[in-house]
């Protein structure tokens, strides 16, 4: 059981304790588009140092009524180049927060070597 006084607290301090103590659910601003484009940057600036400027997806052959067309050596220039489209709605629940934005790509291209062949494949 507590005393009037707490070690290291005077009874003015302990005074505003006096009572029930309700805690409020609290409220928490975020400034998600803040915190989006943060997140954003740090993303592209771990790409760049991974060496992820330039991707390589894996080659792709299809075959279809005795035609064969075929994807190689391809590479994907522009991912680093993604940002934010709009504003950031902040869905702030209790223990968990959303963040809901749309994301777009400047200058993205994609190139890669082709082969075609019909007939006797």
């Amino acid at each position: 059981m507590m005393g009037s006084t707490a070690v290291g607290m005077g009874s003015t301090a302990m005074s505003m304790f006096s009572g029930p103590t309700r805690i409020t659910k609290p409220e928490f601003k975020f400034n998600g588009t803040l915190i989006v484009d943060t997140v954003m940057e740090s993303v592209r600036t771990q790409m760049i140092k991974l060496g992820m400027e330039e991707l390589h997806p894996p080659d792709l052959e299809v075959e279809e009524s005795g035609c064969k067309a075929g994807l190689f050596e391809g590479k994907i220039i522009g991912f680093t180049n993604f940002h934010r489209v709009g504003d950031v709605l902040t869905v702030t629940e209790p223990l968990k927060t959303k963040f809901r934005s749309a994301f777009g790509f400047t200058d993205i291209s994609y190139e890669s070597g082709v082969e075609l062949k019909c007939g006797k494949v």
